[in-house]
């Protein structure tokens, strides 16, 4: 404003009319002071606007997968094929009952729109054969009710998960998803020309990249089932051999275990077991993404069974309806399950509707903790009195108390340290913040570098990630948080 009042001074000196110089002044400024007014009121108009668009898409996510807004339901009628998993043919949880809850009911919720449940029933005995009658008996239900432009999902639990890839490959029908539910992902192993080992997947046959969009292979932290247990898999090699041909074409594998006539005698008297080329593993190699959640639940046949509960029926529903993108797998991959979780069978609609709202009231489905995943520290040379190995540490405190509640172990004799997921023993804060202090010990005792640094939690991070940095001439201390939620 000073400045514009010296132009009109000067303009006065030079000799044009005080009259015109006057009301040309006057005019200047009240057109400024206009203009002023109104760029304040068009920055408030926006600012305005950027707020109420911020609350009406934090209001239209979903309180049950608070990640994004759900899109539109789809429009083309979705069949759900759920598919159980080997000895559960009398299990109900792919059942849509009538006023009951179940994880084909919570599936369908998820989807949204027509969606028409068909529970898939084998015979499923362990053994190769039964799998592959069903996949057959299965693509043939999958033509019988199901029109050409109508979405197809198949979610099938252990080695129904098979089942529904398999069926995938037979049926005359493109498949958008199929999810696998700690599924023990069977493959011949192999070894090429260079003697490095190739893993075929045996009911994932190649063609399956033309049938199936999308793959998707979750499972709990606690089910050994998928590796260990499946060992006991009821396929020989010549099965998987047969089951491998279109991998295997124009290839030059061999079978890295072959038996010799000593052992073949052996096998024959029991003494020994068939030599055999397979294995199961908890990961699909040809997934579009493997998915491993934090689980509580213990036990050979609840750590199982808990990936088809009711929760996890929802959420699946929600994966299927808006596909595997980042911010759902994240979401998916920062679940914990608790202990006392369901199996996914019927029970009372209005009691899960209770415990459902009690979740979303207590922010559940949205924040519980976090779990540090990765921390690094690094200090310079000066700081330790020259000594050029400090073994470094850290530890946690409570916020509020103060009180400690997590100490690292030492990182010994670097002057950087990192801890990796495995070295920081699963800890995890449950709080929206806290307190960290780094440390060395040296012969004589324990160090402080710095003081207790305060730190909180963005807990509306879609990718469920929180990074947090201190630096300073003395140290730099970094964190990597994953945001956990039930």
């Amino acid at each position: 404003m000073k400045s514009h009042h010296r132009k009109c001074a000067v303009r006065i000196l030079n000799g044009t009319p005080f009259r015109t110089n006057l009301l040309h002044c006057r005019c200047s400024l009240i057109a400024g002071l206009v203009l002023s007014v109104i760029s304040i009121a068009v920055s408030a108009q926006e600012q305005d606007e950027s707020s109420r668009k911020t609350q009406a898409e934090q209001s239209k996510l979903d309180p049950e997968c608070p990640i994004a807004s759900l899109p539109e339901s789809s429009q083309a009628k979705t069949h759900l094929f759920l598919v159980h998993g080997t000895y559960a043919g009398n299990e109900k949880w792919t059942q849509n009952l009538e006023e009951k809850v179940t994880f084909a009911s919570e599936s369908v919720r998820g989807l949204g729109g027509e969606v028409v449940v068909h529970p898939f029933v084998w015979s499923a005995k362990n053994t190769h054969e039964s799998r592959m009658k069903a996949a057959r008996n299965l693509s043939a239900q999958m033509e019988r009710h199901t029109k050409r432009g109508e979405r197809i999902l198949i979610v099938g639990h252990s080695h129904g998960g098979n089942v529904a890839m398999q069926a995938a490959a037979f049926a005359d029908r493109e498949v958008e998803m199929v999810i696998c539910l700690s599924t023990p992902h069977m493959y011949l192993v192999m070894t090429n020309e260079d003697e490095t080992e190739v893993k075929l997947p045996i009911y994932c046959p190649p063609n399956n990249a033309n049938k199936i969009k999308q793959i998707v292979s979750i499972r709990p932290s606690t089910d050994d089932v998928p590796g260990y247990w499946a060992e006991i898999d009821g396929i020989d090699d010549d099965d998987a051999l047969a089951a491998t041909l279109e991998w295997r074409t124009g290839q030059n594998l061999n079978l890295p275990k072959v038996a010799d006539p000593f052992h073949e005698l052996l096998e024959r008297i029991k003494v020994v077991d068939e030599v055999k080329n397979i294995r199961a593993e908890p990961e699909l190699t040809v997934a579009y993404t493997n998915i491993e959640y934090l689980s509580r639940v213990k036990g050979i046949e609840d750590s199982h069974s808990a990936v088809h509960s009711h929760r996890m029926g929802y959420l699946v529903g929600v994966l299927a309806r808006i596909g595997p993108s980042p911010e759902m797998v994240a979401y998916l991959e920062s679940l914990v399950q608790p202990k006392s979780t369901s199996y996914g069978g019927p029970v009372n609609y209005s009691k899960r509707q209770e415990f459902r709202v009690k979740q979303i009231e207590d922010g559940k489905y949205s924040f519980i903790g976090a779990k540090l995943v990765e921390a690094v520290a690094s200090v310079p040379n000066k700081v330790v009195a020259g000594n050029e190995e400090p073994d470094l540490f850290f530890n946690i405190h409570d916020a509020e108390t103060r009180e400690e509640i997590f100490e690292s172990e030492e990182v010994d004799d670097m002057l950087r340290a990192v801890w990796s997921e495995e070295m920081l023993d699963g800890f995890i804060l449950y709080a929206d913040g806290g307190l960290i202090q780094l440390w060395e010990d040296d012969f004589v005792g324990n160090d402080k570098i710095s003081k207790k640094l305060e730190f909180e939690f963005d807990v509306k991070r879609k990718d469920r990630i929180n990074e947090i940095e201190f630096e300073e001439t003395s140290y730099t201390l970094y964190m990597k948080w994953r945001l956990l939620h039930n």
